[in-house]
């Protein structure tokens, strides 16, 4: 198939959305699909919005030969109020209802009606999980759609139970991780409002994320743990490459990531895969993934529920069955080459021509 792909900003964002759509990209041509990606430059949503009544961005994709465009979620606001009037089939890759990660709440709102004016008018669409799914036909979308989850596999992890249990039961605080991009959305700020109420316990926290992302946001964060006594137990480890971030799961106890929301998080599936129970969001796709007590804890981003889950976490024995859990959830996860396939056969299913 001939196959477009719609982006905003550069494919290679070290972000986990980049890196599925990169995933998927390659999985593609490698099966024989021509893939061609048009990126366009990032703009506010509302300015998006507005550009899309004279098309100022979808006017590049003219004369393209395609047999179907895929939307990365993101560029929905360059085609909401007008849509294009394309040769091809539209499909959209829904990483997160790009309603949930606005704010404050009166544009939330307006992105929500927004994006259910876009899912009205495209043919197909590729969520990451089911909620996804759910979500996009609650608000207008009627066609066929499917879902490819994300996938792990590719940091190789090779923890044995044993590994597990050694790390479990070594001596020192509660090595805490949070990997994500610094930004209001994924809760750090939660997090860190957490582990000062637990200043009393044993816990050090390692940070991996690009300050850059929102430096104000980031500024005001680090204020906060230098008034809270905390700087010596938080280390801010930047943006980081697979391999060192995959050194840093290997070493750690378990991940943190108290989001408003996620459409299904890459990172959550990738920390299992070494071991970690997860603490992550019970709004969005974390449920199809995370079982409460079980592999990590579903938590509202509240500082309360996410002390109450790392206080939990600090039963070694407790730990110990956790990381065994999720490690085991990893390996029946689909991996990339399951989430191509499923990607592929929908859209030789629906959109051959």
């Amino acid at each position: 198939m001939r196959i477009g792909w719609l982006i905003y900003g550069d494919l290679h964002l070290q972000t986990g959305g980049f890196f599925y759509d990169r995933q998927i990209i390659r999985g593609l041509r490698a099966r024989g699909h021509r893939v061609e990606v048009v990126a366009w430059p990032w703009r506010s949503a509302f300015a998006a919005a507005l550009g899309s009544l004279w098309g100022l961005e979808w006017r590049q994709v003219r004369g393209r030969r395609w047999d179907v465009v895929v939307e990365d979620g993101l560029v929905m606001p360059s085609l909401s109020l007008r849509p294009p009037r394309w040769p091809f089939p539209r499909v959209t890759l829904m990483h997160n209802p790009r309603a949930f990660t606005a704010h404050p709440p009166w544009t939330a709102r307006w992105m929500a009606r927004l994006e259910a004016r876009y899912l009205r008018r495209i043919q197909g669409l590729i969520g990451v999980s089911r909620f996804n799914v759910r979500w996009a036909r609650q608000h207008g979308f009627q066609g066929p759609a499917t879902v490819a989850y994300p996938a792990g596999d590719h940091l190789r992890p090779d923890l044995t139970p044993a590994d597990l249990q050694a790390r479990t039961h070594a001596s020192g605080p509660l090595r805490v991780l949070f990997v994500g991009q610094l930004i209001p959305h994924k809760g750090l700020h939660v997090l860190l409002q957490a582990l000062a109420r637990l200043a009393r316990h044993p816990w050090h926290l390692t940070i991996v994320g690009d300050p850059r992302s929102s430096p104000r946001y980031v500024k005001r964060l680090q204020g906060f743990v230098a008034r809270h006594g905390l700087t010596h137990r938080v280390t801010w480890a930047g943006l980081l490459p697979h391999a060192q971030v995959a050194r840093h799961m290997r070493h750690s106890h378990v991940l943190a990531v108290p989001s408003r929301s996620e459409g299904y998080a890459l990172v959550y599936i990738e920390a299992m895969g070494f071991g970690l129970p997860v603490i992550g969001s019970r709004v969005g796709g974390g449920p199809e993934l995370i079982r409460h007590g079980e592999n990590g804890f579903l938590v509202r981003p509240h500082p309360e529920d996410v002390a109450d889950a790392l206080v939990q976490c600090m039963d070694r024995a407790q730990l110990a069955r956790m990381a065994r859990t999720a490690r085991e959830t990893f390996l029946r996860h689909p991996t990339w080459e399951d989430a191509v396939e499923v990607v592929e056969g929908f859209l030789l299913t629906h959109f051959a021509p």
